[in-house]
C-alpha cells in the first residue's frame, strides 16, 4: 500500500473519484492485494450498516412535526418569559420613579417657607428674618446644615429619615430635638 495509487482508496470508496481516476485505481486492485483487502472490508462494513439501517422501525408518521412544533411552541414560552420578565423590571422601574416623585412632592408640600414682605429701600434688614424655613416635628426628616464662605447664609439639607424595619421609627435621633439653631 506504498503506491501513490493507494492514496486514492478513500476517495474510490467514496465514489469521488473521476471516470479516467477511476479506472487506473481499478486496474491498481487487480495488482495490490492490500487495497483489494481494505476495498472488500470496507465495503463488507458498508452493507453491514444498510441492512441495519434498514432492520429500524421507520419513523412514526407526523414525528418530525411533533418535533418542530415543540421547538417553536419552546421559543414561544422563552420569548414570553422574557417579555413578562422585562415588563415586570419595566414596572419596578417605573413604580420606584414614581415613588420617589411623589415622595418628593408631598416632602415638598409638608415644608413651608415664609418670606416676610420686602423692607422699605434703606431700611435695615435683619439676615435672620429674611427665610425661615419651618419643617414639623412630627416629619421623619434628617436636617443637615452646612456652612458657607457668607457669615448671613446657610444652606439646610433635608433628608427623608430611615425607619428601623418593622418600627416605623426613624433611626435618627436628631429629629427628636426640639432645638432650632439660628445663624
Amino acid at each position: 500500500m506504498n503506491d501513490a495509487l493507494c492514496q486514492h482508496l478513500n476517495e474510490y470508496l467514496d465514489r469521488a473519484l473521476s471516470a479516467v481516476d477511476e479506472a487506473a485505481f481499478v486496474g491498481h486492485l487487480a495488482s495490490c492485494p492490500a487495497c483489494r483487502r481494505s476495498v472488500e472490508e470496507e465495503e463488507q462494513v458498508r452493507h453491514l450498516l444498510r441492512c441495519a439501517v434498514a432492520e429500524l422501525e421507520p419513523a412514526p408518521e407526523g414525528l418530525a412535526e411533533q418535533v418542530g412544533n415543540r421547538v417553536r411552541s419552546s421559543k414561544r414560552r422563552r420569548i414570553v418569559r422574557l417579555t413578562v420578565g422585562m415588563s415586570a423590571a419595566a414596572a419596578v422601574v417605573v413604580a420606584i420613579g414614581v415613588w420617589h416623585v411623589i415622595g418628593q412632592r408631598g416632602a415638598d408640600e409638608r415644608i413651608s417657607v415664609h418670606q416676610p414682605p420686602t423692607p422699605a429701600l434703606g431700611a435695615q434688614l435683619d439676615p435672620r428674618k429674611e427665610v425661615e424655613v419651618v419643617v414639623p416635628q412630627s416629619d421623619n426628616v434628617i436636617a443637615v446644615p452646612l456652612e458657607t464662605s457668607r457669615p448671613n447664609v446657610t444652606i439646610v439639607w433635608l433628608y427623608p429619615a430611615v425607619s428601623a424595619p418593622g418600627t416605623g421609627a426613624a433611626t435618627d435621633s436628631s429629629n427628636n430635638n426640639s432645638e432650632r439653631n439660628e445663624p
